[in-house]
């Protein structure tokens, strides 16, 4: 599959691919929530959207798209990027993603309570494993 490209320059050529128009619309939504999904290429894929929007927007539909998009945002794990997706969300509006929105805003949420939960503890057995 395309989007599990990791080489940045794939990635973008996959994205620009993805949002030709060339491509059925229920697929591009899956190829930009895949790489919006992916730890090494999220970053890439996230300001691949907010920078083509337009374009991406376009190949967007109600019933297959904008959901998906806005859902796969909840894999972030940091208050700037959440703080990121509402303030781009809230200006650029999707059809039929509210509720995926507010779901991904909780994961995001979620991901970064667990963080600070158990962060401590992993660098504590981190440390431990290392003086063994």
């Amino acid at each position: 599959m395309m989007a599990q490209f990791e080489d940045p320059a794939l990635v973008k050529r996959s994205l620009d691919y993805a949002t030709s128009g060339k491509v059925r619309n229920q697929d591009v939504a899956m190829q930009l929530s895949v790489s919006l999904s992916m730890p090494n290429t999220r970053d890439l894929a996230w300001n691949y959207v907010k920078s083509h929007w337009e374009r991406v927007r376009e190949q967007l539909t109600a019933d297959t798209g904008g959901g998906r998009l806005a859902g796969a945002t909840g894999s972030f794990c940091s208050a700037e990027m959440r703080e990121d997706v509402r303030d781009f969300f809230s200006t650029h509006k999707v059809a039929a993603s509210e509720r995926a929105l507010n779901q991904a805003l909780e994961r995001i949420k979620g991901c970064m309570e667990f963080r600070r939960l158990q962060e401590p503890n992993l660098k504590k057995w981190l440390a431990a494993q290392s003086n063994k």
